[in-house]
């Protein structure tokens, strides 16, 4: 089955015109948050009118986790599918939060803009006529326009998929009283099924994870940990089984909990989040999508890029289900077939295209040696050692490096195809002064990647024919010790055994699953987690999610 994120027309029905508008103002639906909440559907209080772009204050509370474009797509295929309804629905067309240094799924604000709120109304609009196209067959029964059994009993099962919980009976009577208002002058039959349908996925309720925890205590319910877990674990929401856990409270232990998670892990769609989460991570785009020079380049075309893309996926896999974070970090093993083994130049050893073999690799070392992050962090025609130094130092050890202001008039442009001084612009850029402070740092550890050129071949030297030299000191200070190298094989494996590269990789996690960066007593969780060593990728996921990083509030 296809996941949203692995690599119909508009309806005349109006949420925001006809009686939208009442579905706005009767709303009381509210997030469960424990000491925090908020009332209403997405947007409401604000004035869509308005031409400017004013963040709407929907939540009130930085703890909660917004849920991203792609999880919230896929959370409508999975309730299409559980309802029945075979229909595809519209992609999503909702502007996403700024995610140069954070993910998909991490807001810094809960908040929406005007324009956003549109379209999650546009969208919604879309969801409810896939609702009627046979409603009988969806709610098992036919509606009429009172308030029935029937359009009840849908609504307790919408309410329950939507909000990841059983509705509260004033939820229900807030659906209740949307439907009888849709029905009083009705230009379809089905008006009042739409009407619950919007109501349901433009609420809070289903765009933000809960964060309702038990009386007088941090912990969260069991429903909300089955949101959370199903998230991190799959990106959609919790299947029956987690649910009917949730309904039992069969969450409120870590054990219990473990049980669930390894449940997830074992299932083919956590594969597809986990590679998610490592592309998103190192901002990694398909292969398919770059553009290089073909005159530099012959060898890219789509099947080499193809290759790329599954190359990196089947590194990540073998590193989470059977390695380390130091395997993954720098692991020196990876799969090729007769394309790659071009690629990195050496002997043949698969048999075709079509065959995938593992084999060693000495001259590259960890998820940062794929072919896929090298052409990424490259340009059509040259490497950029900037963006790869960079990478270890925010990606490896989460340092952030912030350019210094005016330093445009400092900055000697790079030859974007290497054939001619290439490092006499690197060493006058670093000699500048307000370059040097960063550039000191990130250009040795660039420099020994630029053995790989564009598309993440080996190269010994520059096309303008000045040999590569690869060796370096990362000093002491970003680092506790010094550490030299030979290559960037050497300098991965070298900081893959760090503490503090542990750490950062866990705290990554972390905020994939809170949707924002761990501090105080949640990084120190962290780094506890991270303390315990050399553990699996697998054991470490299980850590995050039996942890109260995972099962209580963030305040904990």
């Amino acid at each position: 089955m296809h996941r949203r994120g692995d690599h119909a027309g508009s309806s005349p029905f109006n949420p925001a015109g006809r009686f939208g508008a009442f579905v706005l103002a009767v709303s009381a639906l509210s997030i469960s948050s424990g000491s925090a909440g908020c009332t209403g559907l997405i947007g409401e209080g604000s004035d869509p009118s308005s031409s400017d772009e004013p963040a709407v204050d929907v939540l009130g509370s930085p703890d909660f986790r917004r849920l991203s474009s792609i999880e919230v797509e896929q959370t409508l295929d999975d309730i299409l599918l559980e309802l029945g309804i075979a229909a595809a629905a519209d992609d999503l067309l909702l502007a996403p939060p700024d995610v140069r240094y954070s993910f998909s799924n991490t807001a810094d604000s809960g908040n929406f803009t005007t324009s956003q709120i549109q379209s999650i109304m546009t969208w919604a609009e879309s969801v409810s006529a896939l609702f009627v196209q046979d409603a009988p067959a969806v709610l098992g029964c036919t509606p009429s326009p009172a308030w029935d059994e029937c359009v009840s009993g849908f609504a307790s099962r919408l309410g329950r998929l939507t909000f990841r919980r059983p509705l509260a009976p004033e939820e229900l009577a807030t659906f209740k009283a949307v439907y009888e208002r849709a029905m009083e002058q009705p230009e379809q039959p089905t008006d009042g099924v739409r009407a619950l349908v919007e109501l349901a996925f433009e609420s809070p309720n289903y765009w933000y994870l809960s964060n309702e925890t038990r009386p007088d205590s941090r912990q969260l319910t069991s429903y909300a940990i089955a949101g959370r877990l199903s998230y991190f674990l799959w990106g959609s929401m919790p299947d029956a089984a987690l649910r009917d856990a949730a309904d039992r409270d069969e969450l409120s232990t870590p054990e219990q909990v473990r049980a669930q998670a390894e449940r997830l892990l074992d299932d083919p769609r956590a594969e597809v989040v986990i590679t998610r989460f490592h592309r998103e991570w190192l901002h990694v785009d398909s292969a398919t999508s770059l553009s290089k020079n073909a005159a530099i380049y012959p060898s890219f075309d789509p099947a080499l890029a193809a290759d790329m893309d599954r190359e990196f996926d089947m590194y990540v896999e073998r590193a989470v289900s059977q390695g380390s974070v130091q395997d993954l970090l720098a692991g020196r093993e990876t799969f090729v077939n007769t394309r790659l083994e071009t690629l990195f130049g050496v002997s043949a050893s698969s048999s075709g295209t079509d065959d995938w073999v593992l084999r060693p690799l000495d001259d590259r070392a960890g998820i940062l040696g794929r072919p896929l992050f090298l052409a990424n962090t490259a340009g059509q025609g040259e490497s950029s050692l900037v963006h790869r130094g960079v990478a270890v130092i925010e990606k490896y050890l989460c340092k952030k490096l912030e350019a210094p202001p005016d330093i445009a008039d400092e900055i000697l442009p790079i030859p974007p195809d290497a054939t001619s001084g290439k490092m006499a612009a690197v060493e006058d850029r670093a000699s500048k002064a307000k370059c040097s402070a960063c550039h000191n740092t990130i250009d040795p550890i660039g420099i020994s990647f630029e053995v790989f050129d564009a598309i993440g071949a080996y190269r010994g030297s520059y096309p303008d024919g000045v040999s590569i030299d690869p060796s370096g000191e990362l000093a002491a200070g970003i680092v506790p010790t010094a550490i030299s190298y030979t290559s960037s094989a050497e300098l991965l494996t070298a900081l893959a055994s760090q503490p503090q590269a542990q750490a950062c990789y866990a705290s990554r996690w972390v905020e994939w699953s809170t949707g924002h960066r761990p501090t105080g007593d949640a990084m120190h969780e962290v780094e506890r987690v991270a303390e315990q060593g050399p553990v699996s990728i697998r054991a470490l996921l299980l850590e995050i999610a039996t942890s109260p990083l995972l099962t209580h509030r963030e305040d904990f």
